[in-house]
This record gives structure tokens, sequence and C-alpha cells, in this order.
């Protein structure tokens, strides 16, 4: 069985001589709920520049989710997908990864029921879980470059300046998000647990969206949950791009 840790505080000590220094860590988490498959990445910080290390991780964690995700559509599509299986698949710093003398090996792949951990950028390890999990063999040039997809969006307000942007909370900022089920990104930790994101867009307003979801009928269900809680929202479409996952994962 592959062991799990979920956000906990971890606490490294160092001796130096006689003096000891006790440095916090923060492990994080982030889920997508994709079209064909369920992911979770896992990763523990430290230092000064972890959380500029953790936003890094999220947008080419995602471009790779996209990637794999758009990639399993368009063989779909094309009937090579005879007996697909959706899975969940985990990028675990636990258990993803082969280390050797402190160094992560490339090619680690783990299937355990109806999960496997292997790491979302690792060409090595895609292409066995492409073969393993999905049957596709000899994929050529497996996508995890910068991308972009569309979405779904609940637009909840605007204001004149970024600050104001960033101050349109709501009830459920601090406590779980009611329409949490249906998003298709969500992060959990010390960073990042809001899902809101912001847009200054042409009219000159900064402009306040309440999180991303896949599909329609997902963005429906989360507006009827928002307003019975009293929260008045739009549907919109929004086209992903790095910049908007990195004001998601900072917000």
């Amino acid at each position: 069985m592959i062991s799990h840790i979920r956000n906990l505080p971890v606490f490294i000590i160092a001796a130096l001589g006689s003096t000891f220094l006790l440095q916090a860590t923060q492990t994080m988490e982030c889920r997508w709920h994709a079209a064909y498959f369920d992911a979770v990445f896992v990763e523990n910080y430290g230092g000064s520049d972890r959380e500029e290390r953790y936003v890094k991780d999220v947008v080419v964690k995602t471009n790779a989710v996209i990637g794999l995700d758009s990639l399993l559509k368009s063989m779909k599509r094309a009937g090579k997908l005879e007996h697909f299986e959706r899975w969940q698949i985990e990028d675990n710093y636990v258990g993803s990864y082969d280390y050797v003398g402190g160094r992560r090996v490339p090619g680690a792949l783990r299937i355990e029921g109806r999960k496997a951990w292997f790491c979302f950028t690792d060409s090595i390890a895609v292409s066995k879980a492409l073969s393993k999990l999905w049957q596709i063999e000899d994929v050529k040039n497996i996508p995890n470059e910068r991308t972009g997809t569309w979405l779904f969006s609940l637009h909840v307000g605007l204001a004149k300046d970024h600050g104001s942007a960033r101050r349109l909370y709501h009830e459920f900022e601090y406590g779980r998000r009611p329409d949490s089920a249906f998003l298709w990104l969500q992060i959990v930790g010390g960073f990042s647990v809001s899902h809101h994101f912001y847009q200054h867009e042409t009219d000159g307003f900064y402009h306040t969206y309440t999180g991303l979801y896949l599909t329609r009928q997902n963005v429906l269900k989360a507006q009827e949950v928002l307003d019975k809680r009293g929260l008045k929202t739009t549907i919109t479409s929004q086209y992903l791009t790095p910049a908007i996952i990195k004001k998601y994962a900072r917000y």
C-alpha cells in the first residue's frame, strides 16, 4: 500500500554544531477533475521561495494534465480507445518516484487497483502510463508544453483596482466550498484555498471569478448551489492560460 501525506506541516531539524535549526515546510495538494481521468498532485515545499516554486509547479502540472487529457480525447474520437477506463492518477512526492542518491529517477510507474502513481511531466513514465492504463502505444511528442483550454467560470463581481478585486471574498472563503464537487481544479494547503481568480479586462475593471468548471452541467450546478447561498453569479467561458493558473494558485 502506498502511503499518502496531505496538508500536514512537516518540520526538519538540522544540527549545526550544538545549535538546532527548525524549519517548517508545507505539503500542498492539487486536484483536477479532467474529462478522461481524475488527477492529484502532492508536493512538499520548504525554504523562503516555497510559494514561488509551488505556483510554478501548479502551472507546469496543469499544462501536463491538459495535454494528457487532450491526447486521450483525440484518441477516443479516432476510435483508438476501444477499452477506455477512467483512472485516478497521482503525482506524489511520496509514492510516484524512485530515488537514487537523493535524486529522482525517471520512468517510475506504480499501479494499484484503479489508481496509478507517476510523474505527470516525465515523458518516460507518461508513455508507460498510456500503454498500461489506456493501451496506447508508440505516441510521439507527448504534450506537456504550455497550452490552453476552454473552461467555464462564474463571474462574481468587478472592481476599479487590483487590491479591491482581491478583497471580493464571500462567506465560503475559509471553509469548504459548497460547489467544490463541481470544480475542475481544487487546491488544498496553506498558500491557496479560495479558488478565485481575477482578470483586468478591456473595460478597465478587474473582474473576479469564483472558479473553473469543466462542463456546462457542472457550472450550472455550481451556480445553483451558490445562488442558494446568496452569491449572485453569471456564467462565462474562460480560455485557460498559465497566467490565469498563476493568479488562481496565488489567490
